[in-house]
């Protein structure tokens, strides 16, 4: 019986040497740097720095957009402004000159522009129902 004991704890021990074999050159071939974790780290450093220095040029360039787009939105907002005024002169009756047509009717007769003018004013004094 303790021979049977003896080689069941022999080849117990046997095994765990196997094992700790096989775990070792795992180890070995993890701690590689040129395939294994050490490789990994090596790249996954490379891809920051290269990421780093991206980001910074992207940041600079989106800075740059704002402001033009800033710019730009002030330029837009300048000649709306502009526009507004243009159009609020023309729907001024009272600054507006008078145009008459004199080559068919006469002097003092309204011409077809006129009567479109004076439409545009009654419907403007009309109060809405």
């Amino acid at each position: 019986m303790t021979i049977i004991a003896d080689w069941l704890l022999f080849l117990a021990a046997l095994g765990a040497a196997f094992y700790c074999r096989v775990l070792a050159n795992r180890l070995r071939a993890l701690n590689n740097m040129d395939t294994g974790v050490g490789n990994a780290i090596a790249t996954l450093s490379e891809r920051v720095d290269s990421l780093q220095t991206t980001l910074s040029s992207l940041s600079d360039q989106t800075a740059e957009r704002a402001a033009r787009i800033e710019a730009l939105t002030q330029e837009a907002d300048a000649a709306s402004r502009r526009m507004e005024l243009l159009l609020a002169s023309l729907h001024e009756p009272q600054y507006a000159s008078p145009r008459r047509d004199t080559t068919k009717r006469g002097a003092g007769v309204p011409g077809p522009r006129d009567k479109e003018a004076a439409d545009r004013d009654q419907h403007q004094r009309e109060p809405e129902r």
